[in-house]
């Protein structure tokens, strides 16, 4: 078992003491004192982006917070003033500290299509009604068959088989 092996836990800042977030991602509510007399582990969901969130309360006013944000201004320091955290393997239900880093927009965008999170072109994309071998066939077709036929065919529009054959789309083909 290596040094980032094992959990550690510090409580949350701002929170007044209330909770406690571990290196692993997971957030505790300590007892109150007129209260509960027990710990609770909250239970994450994930949010519109698809990030792990829970909800801490403070003086009854109640904040849904990004629990990788939690780990990383409790755990990883911020020299720099980085305004986003990184998922370093891409999957943002890993919040284990070792998996985040601080970054700005543009780093955080650059790493996203280094690791083929949002490099989805041609048939990758899931948007794409065709495919490689459509892009090849309909730039042969060109040469001879109208572009209105083409499309027809393909059931995508004129200026959509244009721009084909111009290259301005589909242009790694």
């Amino acid at each position: 078992m290596t040094k980032l092996d094992k959990e550690r836990w510090l409580p949350v800042k701002g929170s007044d003491g209330s909770y406690e977030i571990s290196s692993f991602g997971k957030v505790k509510s300590l007892p109150r004192k007129y209260k509960r007399k027990k710990i609770i582990f909250l239970k994450p969901a994930f949010g519109k982006d698809m990030g792990l969130n829970v909800v801490l309360c403070k003086n009854c006013v109640c904040k849904t917070t990004k629990v990788h944000r939690i780990v990383a201004t409790t755990f990883i320091p911020n020299p720099e003033n980085k305004p986003e955290v990184n998922h370093i393997d891409g999957n943002r239900a890993n919040n284990r500290v070792e998996n985040l880093e601080w970054c700005t927009r543009s780093e955080n965008e650059k790493h996203a299509y280094r690791i083929n999170l949002k490099n989805r072109v041609g048939q990758n994309n899931p948007r794409s009604k065709l495919t490689t071998e459509n892009i090849k066939k309909i730039r042969k077709m060109a040469e001879v068959i109208n572009q209105k036929e083409i499309a027809k065919q393909f059931k995508v529009t004129p200026q959509c088989i244009g721009a084909i054959v111009r290259r301005e789309n589909w242009s790694h083909v």
